[in-house]
């Protein structure tokens, strides 16, 4: 049932519209809800007013402020199916009076009524059609809708307030129910409140000069009581001077007596320690001759006794040195006979033992040389292996850093196009309906300023934006001082950065809103297109260096090699990790004629660059330099990084040794380059020192053509 209902609600809130169209009373409305009637009442009442033509835009704005949600919401529901005087009808939801500029309809609840006066006027002379609710106060009505009985609603119209606006009212309005408000009595209250305000304001004037009376005799007590305080406050310091300075005499006496006294006590304190240091000295002196009497003497005793056993140890050594030789040369006569027995003994055990061991020799030594030779093809296909994913991990980095690079300009591509299709939308529905409403003189200054946007060309900093930004702000502030930050923000997103006095007719059009907006929209489209081709144009030149890098020559031929665009090629790769600190110098002195493998030498740079970037962390200056001396080319790659250290040096180009973490190298990557070199008949060689790091290629030059 309640689905059925929901169906037939909608035709039925029609056709009560329609009733209410005719002359009929309002009592026919109660069998809908209160506030669909109120809505009702409303809409037919916006029908009999009219609005200058120049004030109103492609539809009638109705504004309901404060808290009045469930009417918003039932007209807001309802809204598209309404029109006046031709044009439709659109609901706004307002929080404040400020965001009332441009609106024909402002619906006030009841609990604005108490400040319906302040309202009405901060927007007198704006030309808005005001809708109170049971207003208590007649002074600032225009149309007050009121309930007269439980079940019914009418209205009251104060007609002069509505004229002063600018409006006319239909005298036909009555035919709703609607009753004019006598001015009379509504002049009358206005007399009786301004008679009431000036009794008040004599009652308050005769208090205050009763006040004012009473303030003046306190004034002249107090001057009085001031003269009076003065006076002896005067003696008072005089007094206080005297003993002030009695007190300082005073003061300095006892100083001097506390100086005299501690300067005694200090003496005194002197004398007796000296007095005890003397004593305790002279014992001192005492105690250490008697000491030194005695150590004399000990010592006297020790020099004898060391003398009597100096003589006996002179004649004991003399003795034991005989007794020595005799037993060395008897030592000597026995380790010479053991000897020769051990060795004949020797001889014959390893003659026995060779003959033995020789056939078993000679099988091993056939069985190893076939193992030898499995070997050596193993370690050869092994080689080849780490060559072949020394290159696939190259490939890897360069393929993540492409994918970057790619991504990028597809994202702009992307953003841009949504943004065309969005300003596409927006623009090409309404842009007929536009032109018509701007003049010859107007139109052709709104295409002078979408031109002017578009040859803007210059990419400004966010802070020189900022500046402009405040210089067209203060420039706008005095003939526009409520929108002059909302227009310099549009002027600055279209490039427009000066010179705005020749756009002025276009700012201070009524339309000007909506004629920014299209300026703006218009103008983002072609500079969408522009960003669009510059991305296009990014991609399609990373994708021609892979392209180009990954070209594989299977055939290892050697042919004519353009040293400089297989840099150039490895560079265009390697942008992602460039861009974010890296200046590159490029020096291409000459492009020396170089016969050689492109796919090789392309790893070579590869090789190189990249340990370059790794050793700077991204950050710092790399200079490459293609030089030709006599029959020799010079290709160098000189890094700022923090060098080589001189213990890592020696072990450069030794397979399998890197200083890297575990995942990032195997080790290999210069000693396959260094072997590529060779093969080519060159040679690669590097000085280091912090600060500088220089790798040099030498290669031959080609006579032929």
């Amino acid at each position: 049932m309640s689905i059925k209902h929901a169906q037939y609600a909608k035709p039925i809130f029609m056709l009560f519209i329609l009733l209410l169209t005719l002359p009929l009373p309002l009592s026919h409305a109660q069998q809908y809800t209160p506030l669909q009637t109120k809505i009702a009442l409303i809409y037919n009442i916006i029908k009999y007013i009219h609005w200058p033509k120049d004030s109103i835009g492609p539809n009638y704005v109705l504004g309901i402020y404060g808290e009045h949600d469930e009417l918003y919401r039932e007209f807001k529901s309802v809204a598209h199916t309404f029109t006046i005087h031709g044009k439709g009808l659109e609901i706004k939801k307002l929080n404040s009076l400020y965001q009332a500029r441009g609106i024909q309809v402002l619906v006030l609840p009841k609990s604005e009524n108490i400040h319906l006066q302040r309202i009405a006027s901060e927007l007198i002379k704006t030309g808005i059609l005001i809708i109170s609710d049971d207003a208590f106060t007649k002074r600032a009505v225009m149309i007050n809708i009121h309930y007269p009985k439980k079940g019914r609603i009418a209205f009251e119209i104060n007609r002069s307030n509505i004229i002063y606006e600018g409006l006319t009212i239909s005298k036909k309005i009555l035919l709703l129910g609607g009753t004019e408000m006598d001015v009379a009595t509504i002049y009358k209250e206005t007399e009786l409140a301004l008679q009431k305000s000036k009794h008040k304001f004599e009652e308050q004037q005769q208090k205050m000069a009763h006040q004012q009376l009473n303030i003046n005799q306190q004034q002249q007590k107090i001057v009085l009581q001031d003269r009076e305080i003065q006076e002896a406050g005067q003696e008072l310091l005089h007094k206080n001077s005297l003993l002030h300075d009695k007190e300082q005499k005073l003061l300095l006496k006892e100083d001097l007596l506390q100086e005299k006294n501690s300067q005694l006590t200090a003496q005194t304190l002197k004398i007796v320690q000296k007095e005890q240091a003397l004593n305790s000295l002279e014992q001192n002196i005492a105690k250490n001759l008697h000491i030194l009497n005695e150590q004399k003497n000990k010592i006297k005793n020790q020099d004898t006794q060391l003398h009597e056993q100096h003589t006996l140890i002179t004649t004991q050594s003399r003795t034991v040195q005989q007794q020595g030789s005799k037993i060395e040369g008897q030592q000597q006569l026995l380790w010479g006979a053991a000897i020769t027995l051990a060795t004949i003994s020797l001889l014959i055990m390893s003659l026995y033992r060779q003959f033995q061991l020789k056939q078993k020799t000679n099988a091993q030594l056939a069985q190893k040389n076939n193992e030898l030779q499995e070997t050596m093809d193993t370690l050869k296909r092994t080689q080849d292996q780490l060559i072949l994913s020394e290159k696939m991990a190259a490939l890897g980095q360069l393929v993540a850093s492409v994918a970057h690079e790619v991504n990028t300009p597809l994202g702009a591509i992307q953003s841009s196009s949504n943004t065309i299709l969005d300003d596409l939308n927006f623009t090409l529905a309404s842009l007929p309906h536009f032109f018509d409403q701007l003049e010859g003189d107007l139109r052709q200054l709104f295409i002078s300023m979408i031109e002017c946007s578009l040859k803007n060309t210059d990419n400004f900093s966010s802070r020189e934006e900022r500046a402009c930004r405040r210089a067209i702000s203060e420039e706008l502030a005095s003939r526009l001082p409520d929108r002059a930050e909302e227009l310099a923000d549009i002027l600055v997103d279209m490039k427009i950065y000066q010179h705005v006095e020749p756009w002025m007719p276009l700012l201070l059009h009524a339309n000007s809103d909506s004629i920014l907006q299209f300026a703006y929209k218009l103008s983002r489209i072609e500079r969408n297109a522009r960003i669009i081709n510059i991305a296009t144009h990014k991609a399609s030149k990373v994708v021609l260096a892979l392209k180009t890098y990954s070209h594989s020559d299977q055939s290892k031929q050697f042919s004519r090699v353009d040293i400089k665009a297989g840099i150039d090629t490895v560079l265009t790769l390697y942008h992602n990790q460039i861009k974010h600190g890296v200046d590159v110098t490029l020096k291409y002195i000459q492009n020396p004629n170089i016969l050689g493998c492109t796919e090789e030498l392309s790893q070579v740079w590869t090789n190189i660059i990249h340990n370059a970037l790794q050793a700077m962390e991204n950050k710092g200056q790399l200079e490459i330099r293609v030089t030709q001396s006599g029959q020799s080319a010079y290709i160098e790659f000189e890094d700022d990084g923090p060098g080589i250290p001189e213990d890592v040096q020696p072990r450069v180009f030794e397979a399998f040794f890197t200083t890297k973490a575990s995942g990032e190298g195997t080790g290999i990557g210069l000693d396959i380059s260094r072997k590529i070199i060779e093969r080519h008949q060159g040679k690669l060689s590097f000085t280091s020192e912090p600060g500088c790091t220089l790798f040099t290629v030498k290669l031959p030059v080609s006579q032929g053509s």
